[in-house]
């Protein structure tokens, strides 16, 4: 009797073992071999759920996870992809650029040196002449002013980096521009903080870059106003900031995210290559540095820029 009932016993614990083994051990083996799909990339596999407890409900999680790994890796692919076909399409437009400023600027040379050469010539009885020819001279200048922008922006050179102090580079580019603002009755202030770390930096391509804002800000108050240019550190220490603020117009926000485009321009036909502040992405971001735009329409914008100090 007594090995009658450990038989039976032995028995009922083989039955209820082997239904905790399908009931518990096969949904783990489940979420392990379907763990290693995912890892694999295979997103779309889900693990079939058959029963309602906690290990259903752990499956239930595993498929959430699985579902959010796959629209992540789809928005990481294409964003990728976008990045991808942005990129060569900037690298033909540059070439294209390249090609044709090439192929304008020897004319307009040209043009212009022959009509230095007849206004140097012409008597003091000619002034109606004169003026005509300081009009196509003034318009070559302008459209070279603008095979230089597409060069610029074709070459993409790499900046000659030696140490330099932000301060410096900006208190020139503030002299270049303060003859122009004070005919536009605006006032230019700035609060340059001393004694900041120096960076490496090419200081003609930085000048570049705050002339090119600073112009743009200008540009952004026909009636006057005022221009605030300060440089600060960053609270981590890391980064030296300079803020560039006016009190213009403003710019919209959906032209906000296509500030920095190639040939993109708020300004009217024949007003401006959109290429000045492509070109000044390209440097800050050839200095490791960064640019943010924070506007609002009517009440002006500000740009800010951030340069890697030395050591970091």
């Amino acid at each position: 009797m007594f090995l009658g009932i450990t038989l039976v016993g032995m028995i009922v614990a083989l039955i209820v073992s082997n239904f905790l083994a399908r009931g518990i051990l096969q949904p783990i083996r489940d979420l392990v071999s379907a763990s290693g799909r995912w890892a694999k990339g295979d997103f779309d596999y889900q693990v079939k759920i058959t029963q309602k407890d906690e290990i259903a409900r752990l499956e239930e999680t595993f498929n959430f996870m699985a579902s959010s790994l796959k629209e992540r890796d789809d928005k990481l692919r294409e964003y990728t992809d976008q990045q991808i076909m942005k990129s060569e399409r900037l690298a033909t437009i540059g070439q294209l650029a390249a090609g044709v400023a090439h192929e304008i600027n020897n004319p307009l040379g040209t043009i212009s040196l022959y009509a230095q050469m007849v206004l140097d010539e012409l008597g003091e009885d000619s002034d109606s002449c004169k003026e005509s020819i300081a009009v196509v001279m003034k318009q070559t200048n302008r459209a070279g002013r603008i095979v230089k922008d597409l060069l610029e922006f074709a070459r993409q050179s790499e900046p000659e980096m030696r140490m330099l102090n932000i301060n410096d580079v900006l208190t020139k580019a503030i002299a270049i521009t303060t003859h122009p603002a004070e005919l536009q009755n605006i006032r230019l202030l700035t609060d340059l903080t001393p004694e900041l770390p120096d960076i490496q930096g090419d200081s003609d391509k930085l000048q570049q870059v705050f002339v090119n804002i600073i112009v743009n800000a200008l540009q952004a108050m026909p009636e006057g106003g005022t221009l605030i240019v300060r440089t600060r550190m960053t609270e981590d220490s890391g980064f030296v900031e300079i803020e560039i603020s006016d009190t213009g117009c403003g710019i919209p926000q959906e032209h906000l995210s296509k500030l920095f485009d190639p040939f993109f321009s708020t300004k009217g036909t024949g007003e401006g290559t959109g290429l000045g502040l492509s070109v000044t992405l390209g440097i800050v971001q050839r200095h490791s540095g960064t640019i943010d735009v924070k506007s609002k329409v009517g009440e002006g914008s500000t740009f800010i820029i951030r340069l890697p100090a030395e050591g970091n």
